[in-house]
């Protein structure tokens, strides 16, 4: 047993010495995954995705409190995930005021408040 982690962490590390950012690696039954968090531009996680091989790629953008980009694909029967925190060239930022009932507000002297809020669009306006 000794044996196969001591061969289990010169392939992680071997990992870990590839890829920028942090790494982790999913192994359950047939499914195998690979993730690698904290790379900082698009244009880095769409070249880590070629330097593996990954061809054809998707893109989901997660907004929460901040915004984080996944570039997905698959390779081999591998998921290959790598999150970024910059948008593609093809999304921005926008800002709409939204109205909101005054049933959501503590006190108002009207049916609604307007908010301003930001919004993530890509290429034609809809959201990717």
């Amino acid at each position: 047993m000794n044996a196969k982690l001591s061969k289990l962490k010169t392939l992680l590390d071997g990992i870990a010495e590839l890829l920028p950012g942090s790494v982790s690696v999913t192994v359950r039954g047939d499914y195998r995954d690979v993730t690698i968090h904290g790379v900082q531009t698009y244009a880095v996680a769409t070249e880590i995705m070629r330097s593996l091989g990954v061809g054809e790629r998707q893109k989901q953008i997660i907004q929460t409190d901040r915004i984080w980009v996944n570039v997905w694909g698959v390779l081999d029967g591998i998921n290959v995930n790598v999150y970024c925190s910059e948008l593609p060239p093809c999304c921005r930022l926008e800002k709409e005021l939204v109205r909101i009932p005054k049933t959501e507000v503590v006190s108002s002297n009207s049916e609604f408040i307007e908010v301003e809020r930001t919004k993530v669009v890509c290429g034609n306006g809809g959201a990717e």
